[in-house]
């Protein structure tokens, strides 16, 4: 592979979800659609990894968004995370 194109790829970064615009949302939400096909098959297979079906499926929502790049910044983890003062 030429290297000043490795070196290009290398260093770009998708941007992440939250920082993205309309389109490119819209583009990364298509990670979405698999999922209900993904927890049939998985059924259909027989798999008994998951205690339930409520487990399963937020598996299966998690796995879409980290496909979609979706991340959080520890900033906004800390802020979600912080009691609620009275």
């Amino acid at each position: 592979m030429n290297k000043q194109l490795l070196t290009f790829i290398t260093k770009t970064k998708m941007k992440r979800y939250q920082d993205s615009n309309w389109i490119v949302k819209l583009w990364r939400r298509r990670h979405y659609v698999y999922i209900p096909f993904k927890f049939i098959i998985y059924k259909l297979r027989g798999g008994d990894d998951f205690p339930n079906n409520k487990t399963l499926w937020a598996v299966l929502v998690g796995s879409a968004q980290c496909d979609m790049k979706w991340t959080y910044t520890i900033e906004e983890v800390k802020e979600s995370i912080k009691p609620k003062q009275r």
